[in-house]
């Protein structure tokens, strides 16, 4: 009998010990799980912040590329050169060198892709919609840059040649230049193939920058906002 005791008490001990261990483990799942599903929370709710706020910038963005396309048709118009008016030189000669990139503050996506942590996310449409915005956003940068090099190397360059530029820092719109200066070259060849160019790549900006909202619509709405 004793010995059967002692069996007895060692199967109790062993079984004990194991049951233990094996609470131990599913409490520990537990608290991972839960200190994930946590973490999955903070980084859902900074998303959403990021990506409202990519949302205004973005249309903030396109409202410019708009009033860009719309003064570069004006200066288009071989009519526009008779209604010019002294005032209206420091707007357009802003628009003509002007450009625009898309920016935003991603802190809390940059740290889920480049930590790896994209599975805390649970969702795969949310998964899906953040990877297909990154790639959007990086198509945009592309087409951006071809904007801002086509500004900084061709028109940029014309402008110095043609124009005697003169600077207010007074004024908002601090770049001016005489009116029949203007005009002259409002009427020039090469003034008129450049702003074609520009219209184009800026218009171009515009679509891909249209494509990147919906992208960003895609995301905030997979995080229900």
């Amino acid at each position: 009998m004793s010995t059967r005791s002692a069996l007895t008490g060692h199967l109790i001990q062993s079984a004990t010990i194991v049951l233990g261990v094996l609470v131990a483990l599913v409490l520990g799942s537990m608290w991972e799980y839960l200190g994930d599903r946590l973490r999955e929370g903070e980084y859902e709710a900074g998303l959403l912040q990021e990506f409202n706020n990519a949302h205004l910038e973005l249309a903030a963005d396109q409202a410019a590329r708009d009033t860009i396309l719309e003064r570069t048709e004006r200066l288009l118009d071989p009519t526009f050169s008779g209604t010019l008016h002294p005032d209206s030189l420091p707007p357009y000669l802003a628009t003509i060198v002007d450009f625009r990139f898309f920016t935003p503050s991603h802190p809390v996506l940059e740290d889920l892709i480049a930590g790896g942590k994209l599975d805390l996310l649970q969702s795969d449409a949310l998964r899906s919609a953040i990877l297909r915005y990154v790639q959007e956003r990086d198509r945009l940068e592309v087409v951006e840059e071809r904007e801002r090099r086509f500004v900084s190397e061709q028109v940029e360059p014309y402008l110095v040649r043609t124009l005697m530029v003169s600077l207010r820092p007074e004024d908002e719109l601090y770049f001016s230049t005489g009116t029949e200066e203007f005009e002259a070259m409002l009427r020039g060849r090469e003034f008129r193939t450049l702003m074609a160019l520009r219209w184009d790549r800026t218009d171009l900006a515009r679509r891909f920058a249209t494509g990147l909202g919906f992208r960003i619509a895609d995301v905030i709405e997979a995080l229900g906002g």
